[in-house]
């Protein structure tokens, strides 16, 4: 059986995932923003993924000339949900250089931190940065009310591709955290979808407890953010300030939080980024976080 895999980081865990579960399959893997590198036209994909007999896709966006609904023509596709999910990690964003639009990087890469980059922004000190990671900041900026619309917003994803997030959450909230960060869900997430998917599909697997047992997590190699002690315990679990890094490029896979600020503020100002676009940082500044931090 031939597998066609098309989407974003997380069909390496989908890989995985089927590597254990169907041992025989052929399975490939594309990155869907590199679509246009590789087949150059929808036409091309098109050709392509009739070579397969299973089409497993996440929804892409804004490709030129390569809409996502024609490819979805394959006589088995299936459309899997994006496991996205901010409630552990609120202070994790992407930023961007308002001046330059230009992507901002921390030391760990693509993810930042809004409350550093807020203090960057506003000429808080380090140390002053460093000391709003604390309970009382955490309140008002609402990062322990992040439940609800995180929820909300799988469930949407989730029932779009034919999914029910109410199906795995309590089961995946009795086990630990089920996401590395904003967007790289743990591989025992994945496994449940993907079991499901195949279900779906008709197709036989082998039946498997714990993934983990049997396959590292790809995404361990990855930038991961962490879960800070006070949003953990609202939840039952254990938390800490480390920062995690890309396992293959990073000299140093872990950063504390003293060395998190130090180095984005560094980033920060080699970059020449004077203002962040990012419309969160103006209401903060308007209701008084400014002044929080800096008491």
């Amino acid at each position: 059986m031939k597998i066609t895999l098309l989407g974003n980081c997380q069909v390496e865990s989908i890989r995985a995932c089927l590597g254990i579960l169907l041992p025989s399959a052929q399975v490939s893997m594309h990155n869907s923003w590199n679509i246009t590198n590789e087949f150059g036209s929808i036409s091309k994909l098109k050709s392509y993924l009739q070579e397969a007999d299973v089409v497993i896709a996440h929804r892409f966006y804004g490709i030129p000339g390569i809409e996502f609904d024609e490819i979805a023509s394959h006589s088995r596709f299936l459309e899997f949900p994006v496991l996205n999910f901010s409630s552990f990690h609120p202070d994790c964003i992407y930023l961007v250089d308002a001046d330059k639009n230009k992507i901002v990087r921390s030391v760990i890469g693509d993810y930042n931190s809004s409350i550093i980059a807020f203090s960057y922004q506003n000429s808080v000190s380090i140390a002053q940065c460093l000391a709003s990671f604390r309970d009382e900041i955490f309140k008002f900026v609402g990062y322990y009310d992040a439940w609800d619309s995180s929820v909300k917003s799988l469930d949407a994803e989730f029932a779009r591709c034919g999914f029910r997030a109410g199906d795995y959450l309590a089961r995946w909230m009795s086990k630990e955290p089920f996401v590395h960060s904003i967007n790289h869900p743990k591989l025992f997430a994945i496994h449940d979808l993907v079991k499901d998917a195949l279900q779906r599909l008709g197709i036989n697997y082998f039946q498997v407890n714990n993934i983990t047992d049997y396959v590292a997590d790809p995404l361990l190699n990855y930038s991961g953010w962490p879960i800070y002690d006070q949003i953990a315990e609202i939840y039952g679990y254990s938390g800490d300030f480390y920062f995690r890094g890309n396992y293959a490029h990073n000299a140093r896979y872990l950063h504390t939080l003293p060395e998190f600020v130090e180095t984005s503020y560094k980033l920060y100002a080699e970059a020449g980024v004077q203002r962040f676009s990012n419309e969160l940082f103006d209401a903060w500044k308007q209701v008084g976080l400014l002044d929080r931090i800096n008491s």
